[in-house]
């Protein structure tokens, strides 16, 4: 048994605006983990959906990145409302199977090379879900995301005013400790970026982050 994704999604806003419809991902398994990372232009972080707990949140210069988990009950359809200041958003979401504690480790820095720090998991050396993602203050939506080790990466931005946009990577593997390498970007620019860790559970353990069931569907 390994922590592995059954499937993903992403949202980008439009404007400014403070209701933001995540949609979950298509496919979405009883005790599956869900991890949820968002960028927010500016420097306040969302609130909280309600029963989602929080891995990271990290305010750059000018704009704030958020890592949230949750075990999902396979109910899950349609879309999470989450609630930010007036500003541009843009988030990604990944369903895992067979994962447990989701834990993080965020640096801020301004360039056009968003680069996510090392980042060692609590659990020693172990199998892991990892996940290079970072969000920067631009509206570039065409991320250089190939990052070496790394698969199903991509990249995408909020539209008009004052963008927010953010690119990601995945892969499973077996570290202590993990430093992905840099992304690349058009232009420099302030940013976040956060190293992921998803723990593969324990046969027979108890799930991480159960908690209410109030998911804050629309």
């Amino acid at each position: 048994m390994a922590v592995a994704v059954e499937s993903e999604s992403q949202y980008e806003s439009s404007g400014d605006g403070t209701s933001h419809a995540v949609p979950y991902p298509a496919t979405i398994t009883n005790g599956s983990i869900l991890v949820l990372a968002c960028s927010i232009d500016g420097t306040s972080a969302p609130t909280t959906p309600s029963g989602w707990a929080v891995a990271d949140t990290t305010a750059g210069p000018s704009n704030t990145v958020t890592v949230y988990s949750i075990t999902a009950d396979g109910t899950e359809t349609g879309n999470l409302s989450v609630t930010t200041p007036n500003q541009q958003f843009t988030a990604k979401m990944w369903s895992w199977t067979d994962g447990a504690a989701v834990e993080a480790t965020a640096t801020t820095g301004d360039s056009s090379t968003p680069d996510c720090p090392n980042h060692t998991p609590s659990g020693g050396n172990a199998s892991y879900g990892l996940i290079a993602y970072a969000g920067q203050d631009s509206a570039d939506s065409t991320w250089t995301t190939a990052i070496s080790g790394y698969g199903n990466n991509g990249s995408d931005a909020s539209t008009t005013g004052g963008p927010t946009s953010n690119g990601w990577a995945r892969k499973v593997a077996t570290v202590t400790s993990e430093n992905p390498a840099a992304f690349a970007d058009a232009a420099a620019q302030a940013w976040v970026a956060v190293t992921i860790s998803i723990a593969t559970a324990v046969a027979g353990g108890t799930k991480l982050w159960r908690s209410s069931k109030l998911h804050g569907k629309v």
